[in-house]
């Protein structure tokens, strides 16, 4: 028996629903390969900016280089005073500031009453700022001879630590975070007021910290008071009285700057992505076919966290 077969109407709406769903299928797929196509550009615009603020800041940092291998007689008075420095370039707004090596505490150099003085400063306990300095103390000296305080070998060991002090100068800031005792927290806060690269156990005041100046031994909090907002006049360009003494720090302080600085340059481009990267150079005293050396350069977000040098 022969089936009768489908009335030319009903064939004409099987096929236009077939085609209704065909169109629908090839509009989610255009959809996706659309979404597909946005997310990668959007990727490769955002790698495009990343590389190009990088490189943006370096030429930052290269630019503060600059103005301090200029001569003294050309050289604006802020250059050294740890003021950023504003110019664009096209689009970009770009900055950098430079900041003397020697305006912080060397913590290769500095005496425990030093580094006790910035502990305390920074709101830690007495009792603990003193175990920090001599353990500090202990990590770069040459001996197993435990400060009073300190920690040596065994008492990293008794931490439960796999950490010994390496019994040698600290290579770089880092390594504070490994002193027993310390923390992220208080290592954040002690950073920025510390190096390894100004080779003094002397303080240069232009370019000092206020935490680091209140930390030196028999300061008087209120001449630092003093002196700090006087500076920061003197950084505007308001060049109003001379800078007060600081009295009974003379042993402690010097007005020499260099030869290490650290450079910060940063960068924010016309699309908002922004960076930061700082290099620690040092500008040799003698004639060199170098006239300077990079010492490390990092992203700013790397040495926030902790990381190492980024190179």
């Amino acid at each position: 028996m022969i089936k009768p077969s489908l009335r030319p109407g009903r064939q004409t709406g099987v096929a236009l629903v077939t085609v209704l769903w065909f169109l629908v299928l090839l509009s989610v797929l255009a959809f996706g390969y659309s979404k597909s196509i946005r997310l990668e550009t959007k990727i490769a615009r955002n790698l495009l900016d990343a590389v190009t603020a990088r490189h943006l800041a370096d030429a930052a940092v290269e630019r503060g280089i600059y103005e301090l291998l200029r001569p003294v007689a050309t050289k604006e008075d802020s250059i050294l005073l740890g003021v950023p420095i504003h110019f664009r370039f096209e689009q970009a707004r770009l900055s950098f500031t430079i900041r003397d090596e020697r305006g912080k505490i060397d913590i290769n150099k500095a005496s425990p009453e030093l580094l006790e003085g910035l502990f305390v400063v920074l709101e830690v306990e007495p009792d603990r700022a003193i175990a920090l300095a001599e353990a500090i103390v202990d990590w770069r000296d040459e001996d197993d001879l435990r400060q009073l305080n300190g920690a040596e070998e065994a008492e990293y060991r008794a931490a439960g630590l796999d950490i010994i002090p390496s019994n040698a100068p600290f290579r770089s800031i880092v390594e504070l975070q490994m002193v027993l005792g310390m923390d992220t927290k208080l290592y954040d806060k002690v950073r920025p007021n510390v190096t390894v690269h100004s080779f003094s156990d002397k303080i240069n005041t232009l370019s000092a910290p206020p935490a680091v100046l209140l930390a030196l031994p028999d300061i008087d909090s209120s001449q630092v008071e003093a002196f700090v907002e006087e500076r920061s006049q003197l950084e505007q360009g308001d060049a109003g009285s001379p800078l007060p003494i600081l009295s009974d720090i003379s042993g402690l302080t010097t007005d020499r700057a260099g030869p290490v600085y650290s450079i910060e340059g940063s960068v924010t481009l016309a699309s908002g992505a922004s960076t930061a990267r700082e290099w620690t150079i040092w500008l040799p005293n003698r004639k060199d076919d170098m006239p300077f050396y990079v010492l490390n350069s990092q992203s700013i977000s790397a040495r926030q966290s902790g990381e190492g040098l980024v190179q």
